[in-house]
């Protein structure tokens, strides 16, 4: 005579859709207790926003340190920059490139940002008034990556297809160092206290 089964420790049934934060119970020996879902605490009006008004390609986009805006660039050259909250409007589009954006990155305290283009250049753009600063030049191909220091100095290093790693002081025009790589650079960053670069090929 065949042995009778033991009942299943989890049985599978359909599970009515629970509130937010509600509390579940899993398995029926161990009546272990686990959370529907995280608590939501964004104030933004839906869980995903779509922000509308790039015509091309988007390479690149990045979060303003205060998390209030959002910068985003591409293919059209220019740099949209985005309320976060509300209506997730354009606040401003900034121009001063002549080829596509392939990235972006913000200071620490939010208030410039620096893009890297195929138009050989590093561009610095004032977040607040959307006007271009500066252009650093000094790539003999495109620009694919761009990082500052994260600690107070104005130091700035970018990447390209010219095999080359640049690093680049605000003030001055000319780069401040200029180091040979043997194949195309796609992404720089300083160490936290900048005395270093990391690249990647």
């Amino acid at each position: 005579m065949p042995e009778k089964r033991a009942a299943q420790e989890l049985a599978i049934m359909p599970v009515s859709k629970k509130s937010r934060g509600e509390m579940v119970v899993v398995g029926n020996r161990s009546r272990a207790i686990m959370e529907a879902a995280p608590a939501r605490t964004s104030n933004m009006e839906a869980p995903i926003m779509l922000l509308s008004g790039h015509k091309a390609e988007i390479y690149t986009a990045k979060f303003h340190p205060s998390g209030n805006w959002l910068a985003s660039a591409g293919m059209e050259r220019l740099v949209y920059l985005w309320n976060v909250y509300g209506e997730c409007e354009n606040v401003s589009i900034m121009t001063g490139h002549s080829g596509p954006i392939i990235q972006l990155c913000f200071t620490d305290d939010g208030d410039t940002i620096y893009t890297a283009s195929t138009d050989k250049t590093v561009g610095v753009f004032d977040t607040m008034t959307g006007q271009r600063i500066k252009r650093f030049k000094g790539h003999e191909g495109m620009v694919n990556t761009v990082a500052v220091a994260r600690d107070e100095r104005p130091l700035i290093v970018s990447g390209g297809d010219d095999c080359h790693v640049r690093v680049w002081d605000r003030r001055q025009r000319l780069p401040v160092h200029s180091l040979n790589n043997e194949y195309q650079v796609t992404a720089v960053t300083f160490t936290h206290d900048a005395k270093q670069v990391r690249t990647r090929i």
